[in-house]
């Protein structure tokens, strides 16, 4: 219920969308089980609960085997319980704790929980949440002038007229003025995008010059309410293409980025807006 970020991240590392309603149901239903079990012990209502929580805890990535172990008295509890349902023991003895003070002690514990880092973005959730709107992976474009003698120097430079990919014209003489100096050849046709409505010049083509991969989160920072978290990232560059050293020389295969999130009832949503994160600001955060 209060929505713990280690579970949040337990609960999306097995595939589950979205988590926080996930956890929201388990804990009504574990809630309202344990508020059976306290009023009035049941032997099945207590063996489907132990059931559950044997397996429910196998489920931890990282080292289940003794994430089971450790949580042992979750289930040794209900057990025990168990058996002593199965055995004569005189459950009206248990009357004589008062239920209240029992529901006090309960509700206490979760509004002191409520204070814990279950509120926080995870990384797991960072990264969750770019991939579902596509943000990653995403395709690296450049802009490709094929009517300018600056772009047919760079062309002849990286020696894509040789290898295949264009055939290219160095100047432009008195009778073709305005004209392409550089045109495509089918070798080409996997790195040629086509022109979003914003481009509307015949003189440029847009060009594949990578891949941007989502790679690690550096670091979340929290407004003062909690609603609201910066988050620098980084991400990979691969796949360059024959036109990177053309377009883009000076690329650099590891960036940074920063976005925000922001936390409302529904969970953290992504403004699904973000901008490059200077290396000097990523070197302070390390």
């Amino acid at each position: 219920m209060i929505e713990k970020g280690g579970l949040l991240k337990q609960y999306a590392s097995i595939g589950i969308g979205n988590t926080i309603q996930t956890a929201h149901v388990v804990g009504i239903i574990e809630i309202v089980g344990a508020l059976l079990i306290l009023v009035r012990p049941l032997g099945y209502i207590v063996l489907a609960f132990f059931i559950w929580k044997m397996t429910s805890e196998v489920l931890y990535p990282a080292y289940p085997f003794f994430e089971w172990v450790e949580r042992g008295g979750s289930y040794g509890v209900l057990l025990g319980l168990w058996m002593m349902l199965y055995s004569g023991f005189n459950l009206k003895q248990m009357n004589k704790i008062p239920v209240v003070a029992l529901l006090l002690i309960l509700l206490v514990n979760v509004r002191c929980s409520s204070n814990s880092s279950s509120d926080k973005l995870s990384d797991a959730e960072v990264e969750r949440l770019l991939t579902t709107a596509n943000a990653y992976p995403h395709t690296m474009e450049a802009e490709f002038f094929i009517n300018t003698e600056a772009t047919a120097g760079k062309v002849y430079r990286q020696r894509l007229d040789e290898n295949g990919y264009v055939t290219v014209q160095p100047r432009h003489t008195k009778d073709d003025v305005g004209q392409s100096l550089v045109h495509f050849t089918e070798k080409a046709a996997p790195y040629l995008l086509a022109k979003p409505d914003s481009v509307e010049s015949i003189e440029i083509q847009l060009v594949k010059v990578g891949d941007e991969i989502f790679s690690k989160v550096i670091s979340i920072a929290y407004s003062g309410d909690q609603k609201e978290a910066q988050v620098v990232y980084e991400v990979k560059i691969e796949n360059p293409t024959p036109f990177t050293p053309v377009l883009r020389p000076e690329m650099q295969p590891v960036q940074y980025r920063q976005t925000t999130f922001t936390r409302s009832q529904e969970g953290w949503q992504w403004a699904k807006d973000y901008c490059e994160c200077p290396q000097a600001e990523v070197a302070a955060l390390l």
